[in-house]
C-alpha cells in the first residue's frame, strides 16, 4: 500500500515491467480467446448503460495473473508510462510544499499504479501529487548549472534517481476488464482516505461509494465479504462508525447540507437520521432559526422518546390483540365441542337401537361441554371488553402524540418548556448543594460576608416569584 516505506537512494530503476506481462498475455492468448463482456455500470452514473470506467472507456483486457505476479510488485517504472487516475476526486494541493519536502528529505511513499495491458501505460491510484511534486522538481533541477547549488546537491541525493523512474507499486490485471476497474476505483478510494486527515462530510461520501463497489463485487463474484466489516478494516473504522456514517444519507438534503458544512456532528447527523422526514424538517427549523444546542437537543429528545413511547404501545396493543384472539379462539373451540357433543347425541338417540349406556355418557360429556363454554364466554366476554378497551385507550393516546408531533409549534414550545424544567431541577440541586457548604463554611469561619439566612430570604423571593407564574 501507499504507507509501505523504502530506501529509494540505495534503489536502482529495474526492467519494464510491461514486456514482461506482454509476453505472458501474448503466450496465453494463443491458447484461449477472451470473449468481451459488458462493463458494469458505474455506481455514480446517471445515463442508462454507463460503463464503470467512465471517460476511461476500455482500459483493460482480460489478462490471466501470471504465476510469478505477486501482490507487492515493486518497479521503477518511466515517467511517460505513467497516467493520472481520470476519476480522482481528491484535490492536489499543496504541492510546491510536498517538492520541497521531497526535495529535503527524498520520497518516503512509493506510488502505487495499475498496470493497462491494452496501452501499456500504468495508471496511478494513490499518489498523483507525489507524482507532480517529482514532476515539479525534475523540470527545476534536470540539467542545473549551478552545480553548487546547496538544492541542486540536495537534488542529486534524492531526486535525480527518479529521472529514469518514479518507484511504483504495480497492481497486474487479475480479472475481467470490469472487476479489474472495479477494483482500481475500491483501492483509489482506501489508499487516499487512509493517508489523509479525517473529514466527516468526505468520508461518508466515500463509504457510501465503497459501499456500492463492494456491492457490485458481491454481486459478480463468488466470494463475499460482510461490507460493513470490509469498510471498516479498509479505513481504520469500527462496524458502528461505518454504520453511523452510511446512516446520514438519510438525512434529508437540508440536513445532510448541514452535515458537509460541518454545522452538524456526525453523532447528531446519525442519530437525526433515525427521525421522519416530518420531524427532521422542525429539526431543521430550529437549527435555521439559531436555536440553542440545548434546545435542538431537548427536541430531539422529546420526538426520540415520544417515538420510542409510541413503539412500546404499538407492541402492547398488539400483545394484547393476540391475548384477545386467543381467547376469542378458546370460546370457540369450546363451542365447536359442544355442539359436536350435541350431534353425537342426538344421533344416538335417533339409532333404531339406542344404547341407553352410551347416551348417558354422551349426556354428561355434553353438559360438561356446554358448562365449560358458558364459563368461558362468560369470563372471555369480559376478557375482550378490557383489551378493547385498552387497546382504543393506547390508540388514542398515540394518535394524541403523534399530532403533538405534527402541530409544529406546540411540539417546540414543549420541548422548550421541558429544557427549561430540566435546567431548573439541576440548578435547584445545585443550589441546595452549594447553600449547605456555604452555611457551613460560614458558622465555622465566623466571618462577616452575607450570612446564609440573608441568601435564604433571596432564594425564597425568587421562588415565590416563580410560583406566582404557576397560579
Amino acid at each position: 500500500m501507499a504507507g509501505r516505506k523504502f530506501n529509494f537512494a540505495a534503489a536502482e530503476p529495474q526492467t519494464d515491467t510491461g514486456q514482461e506481462i506482454r509476453k505472458i498475455a501474448s503466450k496465453k492468448e494463443k491458447h484461449k480467446d477472451t470473449p468481451e463482456k459488458q462493463p458494469l455500470p458505474d455506481p455514480q452514473a446517471t445515463t442508462p448503460g454507463k460503463s464503470l470506467a467512465g471517460k476511461a472507456g476500455t482500459l483493460t483486457r482480460k489478462l490471466s495473473a501470471p504465476a510469478e505476479a505477486k501482490a507487492f510488485d515493486f518497479r521503477f517504472v518511466p515517467r511517460n508510462k505513467l497516467r493520472f487516475y481520470e476519476n480522482n476526486e481528491y484535490a492536489q494541493e499543496n504541492i510546491e510544499s510536498l517538492a520541497e519536502k521531497i526535495l529535503d528529505i527524498g520520497l518516503i511513499h512509493n506510488l502505487e499504479a495499475f498496470y493497462v495491458l491494452e496501452t501499456d501505460t500504468y495508471i496511478i491510484d494513490s499518489g498523483e501529487r507525489r507524482c507532480r511534486a517529482l514532476d515539479m522538481l525534475i523540470e527545476k533541477y534536470k540539467g542545473h548549472e549551478d552545480t553548487k547549488d546547496p538544492s541542486y546537491q540536495k537534488y542529486l541525493r534524492h531526486v535525480k534517481q527518479f529521472e529514469n523512474g518514479y518507484p511504483c507499486n504495480v497492481r497486474l490485471s487479475i480479472g475481467s476488464e470490469d472487476m479489474d476497474m472495479l477494483e482500481l476505483r475500491i483501492r483509489h478510494y482506501i489508499a487516499n482516505e487512509e493517508i489523509r486527515d479525517r473529514d466527516p462530510a468526505k468520508t461518508a461520501k466515500r463509504i457510501a461509494e465503497l459501499n456500492t463497489l463492494y456491492t457490485l463485487r458481491n454481486n459478480s463474484s463468488a466470494e463475499k465479504v460482510n461490507i460493513n466489516k470490509k469498510i471498516g478494516e479498509d479505513l481504520g473504522l469500527s462496524d458502528r462508525q461505518v454504520k453511523k456514517y452510511k446512516s446520514v444519507q438519510r438525512l434529508i438534503p437540508e440536513l445532510r447540507k448541514k452535515f458537509e458544512e460541518n454545522e452538524i456532528t456526525l453523532s447528531d447527523g446519525s442519530n437525526y437520521a433515525s427521525l421522519s422526514t416530518e420531524e427532521q424538517e422542525e429539526l431543521l427549523k430550529l437549527i435555521n432559526a439559531g436555536a440553542a444546542r440545548k434546545e435542538i437537543e431537548e427536541l430531539y429528545r422529546n420526538i426520540s422518546a415520544m417515538k420510542k413511547d409510541i413503539t412500546t404501545k404499538e407492541h402492547t396493543i398488539k400483545s394484547l390483540e393476540h391475548e384477545k384472539q386467543a381467547a376469542i379462539d378458546e370460546t370457540k373451540r369450546a363451542q365447536e365441542e359442544s355442539a359436536m357433543l350435541r350431534e353425537k347425541l342426538r344421533e344416538e338417540s335417533n339409532r333404531e337401537n339406542p344404547e341407553p349406556e352410551k347416551i348417558a355418557a354422551l349426556e354428561q360429556d355434553a353438559k360438561k361441554a356446554a358448562d365449560k363454554m358458558a364459563r368461558l364466554e362468560k369470563e372471555h366476554k369480559k376478557t375482550i371488553t378490557e383489551k378493547n378497551r385498552e387497546i382504543d385507550m393506547l390508540k388514542k393516546q398515540i394518535k394524541k402524540q403523534q399530532n403533538s408531533m405534527t402541530a409544529s409549534e406546540e411540539f417546540r414550545k414543549s420541548a422548550k418548556l421541558d429544557m427549561n424544567i430540566r435546567q431548573l431541577r439541576e440548578v435547584s440541586e445545585s443550589l441546595k448543594e452549594c447553600f449547605e457548604s456555604y452555611k457551613a463554611t460560614y458558622e465555622e469561619s465566623k466571618q462577616s460576608p452575607p450570612s446564609p439566612e440573608e441568601y435564604r430570604k433571596e432564594i425564597k423571593k425568587i421562588l415565590e416569584e416563580a410560583t406566582k407564574i404557576l397560579k
